[in-house]
């Protein structure tokens, strides 16, 4: 049997992200990741788009970097001037695992007893055991422990065909079906395209696309070289800690309702728990994220669980582009007065009695566990 103080579940993300963040936190135990594939490759999409902040601060290169976006209601959209990169996410991984002192092998996740965690080829006596296994919810199923309750799913195409649209991606919403997300990434070689739902459960079939996407109207001829299907997790599950156990990233619905994130709420929530984790003190990384994330995430779920409410924001704030960027950030925001004072007061009633069901939640998964 090995012994290792912190072993990690998943080498996505969520997992090379903590390890890389280990290091520069100072930490000198031992780390081991493991993962049934190699690092990155359970991504269901190779790439991701991320802010500038993301880019300097962990020194990443990235693919393709885009003047802006195109976001709104088909029909109704409006350009925002903002640098965006398109980073590739099986890259990233391999680097942020390669500048840690974490050790990687390629091991299928079984069984855990007592403080042993057992694979399909050893058995490893933990300190820690980190949970980074996305959307599988390897721990979570195990202790069972409430899942998330909000998905992003999404058909992913990967096409050859080359698009004059500008170096601009797209994010667009349908009046129709207001629960559906287009977003649209034209590279210089190849262009990535979504059709996305925001739904409380996993069920591909509630992916219906209306006749008016960018993708209908320029993509004639589709050379389309890989088709995948995506689940984002986004909406968080308490605890974040159970006994010497904790969920990092996918494993808890760590990534915000806002798609434009990207990896940015992983990264910094790892922080959170590789603090904790130097400190010895597990306990800490559940209040920290608590007091530091979980009201906002509250008012943001809000807001998204009214799909209407949604489109009418988009139609009145597409010409502020300063607000679409905080919106895009997930930053908490306060909407104008002469905003507020358009919306239709039943969507208003709408999202106060989502925001008072969402804290009553949370609340009492806090005292439950």
């Amino acid at each position: 049997m090995y012994d290792y103080d912190v072993i990690i579940i998943g080498a996505g993300i969520a997992g090379t992200g903590l390890s890389y963040n280990l290091k520069r936190e100072g930490y000198k135990g031992s780390i081991l990741i493991i993962d049934k594939k190699s690092p990155g490759s359970n991504a269901p999409f190779v790439y991701r788009n991320t802010f500038k902040e993301i880019i300097d601060e962990y020194k990443l290169t990235y693919e393709h970097k885009f003047d802006g976006a195109v976001i709104g209601i088909y029909g109704e959209t409006n350009k925002l001037k903002e640098n965006f990169f398109f980073i590739d996410y099986k890259k990233v991984c391999n680097f942020l695992l390669k500048n840690s002192d974490a050790l990687f092998k390629k091991e299928n996740a079984l069984e855990v007893k007592d403080k042993v965690l057992i694979t399909d080829k050893n058995k490893y006596k933990f300190g820690y055991l980190i949970d980074c296994s996305g959307a599988s919810f390897f721990l979570r199923r195990l202790y069972k422990l409430p899942l998330p309750f909000r998905y992003w799913i999404g058909n992913i195409k990967v096409l050859k065909n080359k698009v004059d649209i500008g170096n601009y991606f797209y994010f667009c919403v349908s009046r129709d079906k207001v629960n559906y997300l287009e977003d649209f990434y034209p590279t210089k070689d190849k262009v990535i395209h979504g059709d996305w739902v925001y739904e409380n459960k996993i069920d591909f079939n509630l992916i219906k696309v209306p006749k008016d996407t960018l993708y209908n109207k320029i993509i004639k001829n589709p050379k389309i070289t890989k088709q995948e299907k995506a689940i984002i997790p986004s909406s968080p599950v308490l605890p974040l800690v159970i006994k010497n156990c904790a969920f990092l990233g996918d494993s808890f619905g760590n990534a915000s309702s806002s798609v434009s994130e990207g990896i940015r709420p992983i990264l910094d929530t790892s922080i959170i728990l590789a603090r904790a984790i130097n400190k010895n003190n597990l306990k800490s990384y559940e209040k920290e994220w608590n007091k530091k994330n979980l009201n906002l995430y509250i008012k943001k779920l809000s807001l998204k669980l009214s799909s209407k409410l949604k489109v009418k924001l988009l139609h009145q704030i597409r010409k502020n582009p300063e607000l679409l960027k905080k919106m895009m950030k997930n930053e908490d925001t306060k909407i104008p007065k002469n905003i507020k004072n358009k919306i239709p007061i039943n969507l208003k009633l709408r999202v106060i009695m989502n925001y008072l069901f969402l804290a009553s939640k949370y609340k009492i998964m806090r005292l439950r566990y």
